[in-house]
């Protein structure tokens, strides 16, 4: 383990290990599949920039050096709730007409739609209250989940 420590020392970040290979095997794999998504989502907006005659890189280095994910490691990354607040599902919407408007076919957005919809009846039908979530990194977390 030393060893391994020593060799990613000058690469940053933390090693973490984990003694139950299918604990290792799923974090593996989740992680290819989050970056999967994630292209996909900006394989969707390079689309509709390309359909506005918008810079695609201007906006993704943009989105990506400012979204809350590129400071807080831990943001939206609780499972069990929707998202919510005056912001997401309004803009998520609002990009969803847009896109249609467009003709610009966006799959991924309107799955993500779909997601929030169905985790929503999910809590709904369990009680837990809205207002009291806790995350996966154990942080109580509010019914907004707006920046």
């Amino acid at each position: 383990m030393a060893r391994l420590i020593e060799l990613f020392d000058p690469l940053g970040g933390e090693l973490l290990t984990f003694t139950d290979p299918a604990v290792a095997e799923f974090i593996k794999v989740v992680h290819n599949v989050f970056n999967a998504a994630k292209i996909s989502f900006w394989n969707e907006m390079w689309q509709l920039c390309q359909a506005l005659g918008i810079d695609a890189d201007a906006v993704a280095t943009t989105v990506a050096r400012s979204a809350e994910g590129s400071f807080n490691p831990d943001y939206g990354i609780r499972g069990g709730s929707p998202f919510g607040g005056p912001c997401l599902p309004k803009d998520l919407e609002g990009m969803l007409g847009f896109a249609r408007n467009l003709g610009v076919d966006v799959p991924l957005l309107r799955s993500v739609r779909q997601v929030n919809e169905a985790i929503a009846e999910q809590s709904a039908r369990s009680g837990e209250p809205e207002n009291q979530r806790t995350d996966l990194a154990g942080s109580v977390q509010g019914p907004s989940s707006d920046g």
